[in-house]
Formats: structure tokens, C-alpha cells, sequence
């Protein structure tokens, strides 16, 4: 109890209460940053798989384009 009368007493102090207010807003910020990149990481993710989808379409789509090409030339 006395440790916990003592801590309380050091806290009350003016600058250490201050400090303790801008250590916690910078940890809060950081925690913000750190969301918010992580934000960003998955929207890029997902717009190259948009791309890579696309891509792969696209692929999908010329080949079937030259067998259709390939079969017609045969007959």
C-alpha cells in the first residue's frame, strides 16, 4: 500500500504526468501508423491480385483465340 501511496505521489507530479500523456499519444500514434500501413500492405495486395487475375485472363483469352485459329486453318 505505502508503494502504491508513493507511485501515485510521483505520478501526481505536473511534468511526470505530462510525460506520461505524450508517451501514451505516442504510442497511440504509432499504433495508428502501423494500422493504417498495414491498411495500404493489403489494398496493394489485392490490387496486384486484381492485375494478376487480369492478366491471367487475358492469357486464358489469346490462347483460346489461337487454337480457335489453329483448328479453323486445319480444316
Amino acid at each position: 500500500m505505502t508503494r502504491l501511496l508513493a507511485l501515485i505521489k510521483q505520478v501526481s507530479h505536473p511534468w511526470l504526468m505530462a510525460l506520461l500523456v505524450v508517451v501514451l499519444a505516442g504510442g497511440a500514434g504509432c499504433w495508428r501508423g502501423t494500422q493504417q500501413a498495414r491498411l495500404v500492405a493489403q489494398a496493394t495486395l489485392a490490387t496486384r491480385q486484381a492485375e494478376c487475375e487480369a492478366r491471367q485472363r487475358q492469357q486464358a483469352q489469346s490462347t483460346q483465340q489461337a487454337l480457335k485459329t489453329a483448328l479453323t486453318r486445319q480444316q
